[in-house]
């Protein structure tokens, strides 16, 4: 004969479990949605991730591309209107091929030769202008790609 105590504990737990089930079934749904919303998440991230480190890469590439220049010089080095057209002329490029040995628009290059008194030019553009000023023609039309006119 089983114990009284045992039966009664079974029933309880039985329709302890009954009356919780409409309650935390709600929960159990509400919880597979959100691993499976979690799951969609981390595939989105690992995409972007993906492509984020593709981008990188290109931007690197070009930035390759851009000349390099010493610290120091880039420190003491001063621009003007004058200097960056004068550099452009003796380099024999136009403002837009200045632009991308630079890495910079070609509107800037313009504003640039049409702006009065010192210019206040970003660090990595001043290394790549300083760099440039050590160059010649034909290394800059290696650089750009053209050939000799």
């Amino acid at each position: 004969m089983p114990n009284i105590a045992v039966v009664l504990r079974d029933e309880i737990h039985r329709l302890a479990r009954k009356a919780a089930k409409p309650t935390f079934g709600k929960f159990q749904k509400d919880g597979a949605a959100l691993k499976r919303w979690v799951a969609d998440l981390k595939r989105r991230m690992a995409k972007l991730e993906a492509e984020h480190k593709r981008v990188w890469s290109r931007i690197e590439a070009i930035e390759g591309a851009v000349p390099k220049a010493a610290p120091g010089d880039v420190a003491k080095a001063r621009f003007s209107a004058k200097t960056i057209k004068g550099l452009r002329l003796k380099l024999g490029v136009s403002q837009g091929e200045l632009g991308k040995l630079v890495g910079v628009s070609t509107n800037s290059v313009y504003k640039w030769e049409q702006k009065s008194g010192r210019l206040r030019i970003r660090q990595k553009t001043a290394a790549a202008l300083v760099a440039l000023r050590g160059m010649g023609k034909r290394e800059m039309r290696a650089r750009l790609g053209k050939k000799r006119k």
